[in-house]
């Protein structure tokens, strides 16, 4: 029988024959912020080979999906292609998690978005009293209060704002917010 996929499969192997693909390894921090890709989304923050400081990574990782509290180190494999326009594209692909270990309850973080436009802070961020979620609608309490009280008064601010975080005792739980800044 021969059938479209096995041909494909074969013509793979015999382009891919002559070539090593080296996967890359990287290293993925143990939160993730707000970016904008086509919407606003949370990313994860990854270090790749000869970066001295992880940066903002928009692109997926087929075969994996980043996990608060965990920080990972992955195996992957890039390819570059073409999309249907001819416009040049990059491909990621998870080949195993190297590493993965839990960050340690009390570890701090931040959680920045700009305020810039009129529903950038709803997207970023919820409050209710003493609580709120972040865009993925993972839950936070204020510690103190007033940390969500900040947060409502800049609804109407423009600017980055930053939120500062920190893992409870049960690292899946609720974020502690301790400290909220609107930076100009």
């Amino acid at each position: 029988m021969n059938s479209a996929p096995g041909r494909a499969r074969a013509v793979a192997t015999i382009l891919l024959a002559g070539c090593t693909v080296k996967p890359l390894e990287l290293e993925v921090d143990h939160f993730l912020t707000p970016c904008v890709v086509k919407t606003l989304q949370l990313c994860p923050l990854i270090r790749a080979p000869d970066e001295p400081r992880p940066g903002v990574f928009r692109e997926e990782i087929a075969g994996w999906s980043p996990t608060w509290g965990r920080y990972e180190t992955l195996s992957v494999l890039r390819t570059t292609g073409t999309d249907v326009s001819g416009k040049g594209i990059l491909s990621y692909e998870l080949v195993e998690v190297i590493e993965s270990r839990e960050a340690t309850p009390g570890t701090p973080f931040s959680y920045t978005w700009s305020n810039e436009d009129e529903d950038a802070m709803h997207q970023g961020v919820h409050t209710s009293g003493t609580t709120g979620e972040l865009l993925d609608g993972h839950p936070f309490t204020c510690e103190p209060a007033a940390v969500c009280e900040g947060l409502r008064e800049y609804e109407t601010a423009r600017g980055r704002v930053q939120l500062q975080l920190r893992y409870g005792d049960d690292v899946d739980g609720p974020f502690e917010a301790w400290s909220v800044t609107l930076l100009q």
